[in-house]
């Protein structure tokens, strides 16, 4: 992790590192600012797992904005989240959505307490798709936040609706 928005032509040293426990390599990673001082990272990897971390950043210097890490607050690793190599991942900081090799776009959810700590993240919904060798996908919000619209793409491209309320592909 690193910290670049002090103004430096400096090399930046890394924050933190953060040894995921995938047994494979890793293929995709997001983030997403949960609040001013934490931030969600999900990690896909080449072993079928997804890994989630909230750090906590604590501010060390007020007059450049450097940040210190300030700890780990969350840790939890999805082992079989999908049958074959997790090749994307999306957070939105509420939702976590994963693609895969098998062909399968899945959708999670986290859970918070009071303190806006990640208490657990848990499974909602699969879609199967017809798109082989799934290598990216893109996530955005739906219109009027009707939900989720997903695109995915390896040996060609589709598009999925995910509906707030149900979650029908």
């Amino acid at each position: 992790i690193w910290d670049f928005r002090s103004p430096s032509e400096e090399v930046h040293e890394p924050m933190q590192a953060l040894l995921t426990p995938h047994t494979a390599g890793a293929n995709s990673i997001t983030a997403s600012s949960i609040t001013d001082e934490s931030l969600l990272l999900v990690v896909a990897g080449e072993d079928n797992g997804i890994s989630v971390y909230q750090v906590r950043f604590k501010r060390s210097d007020k007059e450049f904005g450097k940040s210190v890490l300030g700890g780990l607050l969350f840790q939890c690793t999805i082992p079989a989240a999908h049958m074959c190599a997790v090749k994307s991942v999306w957070t939105d900081g509420m939702h976590i959505f994963s693609s895969g090799l098998d062909q399968r776009v899945r959708m999670w959810v986290l859970s918070y307490n009071n303190d806006k700590v990640v208490t657990g993240v848990k499974y909602l919904h699969s879609c199967t798709v017809e798109v082989p060798e799934i290598e990216t996908m893109s996530v955005w919000n739906g219109q009027n936040g009707g939900g989720f619209v997903v695109a995915v793409s390896g040996r060609g491209s589709q598009f999925l609706q995910f509906d707030r309320i149900q979650y029908p592909c």
